[in-house]
């Protein structure tokens, strides 16, 4: 009798445990974009999310293939773009050590698969933009 309790609790604490990345952490992470100038429009993989200052929910990805690009546009003032970039998410690790033979593989690929074992870094980007020069106005203005 003690040995199925003993048992009957290590498999509820193994499945309870299971993807704690996504538990911990979730499958979606707040990215925050400030910028000098503010009021900047700011695109996430070809979406516009908003002007500057702006905070974001996005979908965690599992791969840097995956990663969302990121650009910044004002008029008068020079694009900038970059690339989102994620790191290794410690509550992966935890996981996999605490949870017990097939339910800790398990949860290391659902982690992996789902993009969970990963995590936004940094979550907080400040950009300044830079004036377009008065001579690339003044070529832009005479071609029109």
């Amino acid at each position: 009798m003690r040995e199925s309790l003993f048992l009957g609790i290590v498999m509820m604490v193994s499945a309870l445990t299971s993807g704690c990345a996504y538990f911990l952490h979730g499958e979606k992470e707040e990215i925050s974009i400030d910028s000098d100038p503010r009021g900047e429009e700011v695109v996430l993989a070809g979406k516009i999310i908003g002007k500057t200052p702006v905070n974001y929910i996005i979908q965690k990805v599992s791969s840097k293939d995956k990663l969302p690009e990121v650009a910044i546009t004002k008029e008068g003032y020079q694009r900038h773009s970059f690339r989102l970039e994620h790191q290794f998410d410690n509550a992966a690790v935890v996981d996999f050590i605490f949870s017990t033979g097939l339910a800790g593989t398990t949860s290391l690929i659902a982690d992996y698969s789902t993009g969970e074992m990963y995590e936004y870094s940094p979550k907080n980007y400040y950009i300044r933009l830079e004036q377009e020069s008065k001579a690339t106005s003044k070529i832009n203005n005479e071609e029109e």
